[in-house]
């Protein structure tokens, strides 16, 4: 198991902790363990840019990671040179790689650092934040030709550039991947000249860490109606456990429901789940059930709140009911019956005659 642990920890950057528990919920099956982590909700998204300043001769290459689940800027590295190699690293490359050649070009000595603060602080003042979430789509994808206008105007402002060509491209990356390159020597170093966080900081942290550990993967699920002997959805409570269905179309959806045994051939069938969070939505009457299936696989369905669910134990009730209310039918018992008088009759009978 060991190997195995370290294997997906190489594989998809995950901590060992949530290695291991991921491992033994697919029962030591590594490539289902890497179809969770490769489900994963993608939510930083990975803005590589170059930049060739063709009046003012700066040169160089920015990178900007964007949690756009949470709106924040969570990463961002700047270069400004008058090298062209400044601007020669190429923005195809993996994001790893990209961010390491553009570390080791600021190791060189070669960039301008007032310039570099310049960029930083106009990136991070709350109207260029604001432009550019607005421009990430509802599916996580920022529009690059509004991007490259908002980094003109930006440009201009700093340094007085009119006319940059700029060559930009995205990544979607999922939390493991961005934490395991976060968690370099250099960048410990830099989060050590961080001023100490907030105690509310520190709270939604642990409350982010909790959410991620419940749902690691979520799926589309839908609950199994019971109008008669189901529990209404304002009586159910965290940690009820209640039936399911797994509806997930994609392929992992598949592949759990098969190893929470939610699918017989190639029909889904109902399955017990946890109930972990209950809430009403602000937008509408609905409610929002979450339940957890096991260690990071969650599933969430929203359901009107007059709605009956049907839970294990209805279910088991329903069954002993079922066999409990066997009746015998009239006619059977007055056989019987008779049987018996006539049995007694001919005891007694045989009885007086001796």
């Amino acid at each position: 198991m060991d190997e195995l642990i370290q294997k997906l920890v190489m594989d998809t950057g995950a901590d060992k902790q949530t290695a291991e528990m991921i491992l033994k919920f697919t029962g030591g099956d590594l490539e289902g363990a890497k179809k969770i982590f490769d489900s994963m909700p993608k939510d930083y998204l990975v803005l590589k840019m170059r930049y060739m300043g063709h009046k003012t001769h700066h040169y160089g290459v920015i990178l900007i990671i964007m949690n756009i689940k949470n709106s924040e800027i969570e990463e961002m590295e700047v270069t400004v040179g008058k090298d062209m190699k400044a601007s020669e690293i190429d923005t195809n490359l993996p994001y790893e790689t990209f961010k390491d050649q553009l570390r080791e070009y600021i190791r060189t000595g070669n960039v301008n650092l007032i310039l570099i603060d310049r960029l930083k602080e106009g990136i991070l003042t709350p109207e260029f934040k604001v432009g550019l979430f607005k421009d990430v789509s509802s599916e996580g994808v920022i529009n690059l030709n509004n991007l490259k206008i908002q980094f003109s105007e930006l440009f201009f402002k700093v340094f007085t550039e009119p006319n940059a060509a700029i060559k930009a491209t995205q990544e979607r990356i999922d939390v493991f991947r961005y934490a395991k390159k976060k968690g370099t020597a250099a960048q410990e170093e830099e989060e050590k000249k961080e001023p100490e966080k907030t105690k509310e900081e520190e709270i939604k942290k642990r409350e982010e860490l909790e959410i991620r550990s419940i749902s690691l993967v979520l799926l589309k699920i839908e609950p199994i109606l019971s109008p008669v002997k189901g529990v209404p959805v304002g009586d159910l409570q965290v940690g009820d456990e209640i039936m399911v269905r797994i509806i997930d179309e994609r392929d992992i959806g598949d592949y759990l429901a098969k190893l929470l045994n939610g699918k017989e051939g190639e029909n889904r069938i109902p399955i017990s789940a946890t109930v972990k969070e209950i809430e009403r939505s602000a937008d509408t009457e609905n409610v929002m059930i979450l339940v957890q299936f096991g260690p990071g696989i969650a599933g969430r369905c929203f359901v009107p709140p007059e709605i009956k669910i049907q839970t294990p134990i209805s279910e088991e009730l329903a069954e002993l009911k079922k066999l409990s209310g066997f009746t015998l039918n009239p006619i059977f018992i007055i056989f019987i019956l008779i049987i018996l008088f006539v049995i007694f009759v001919i005891i007694t009978i045989f009885s007086t005659g001796e």
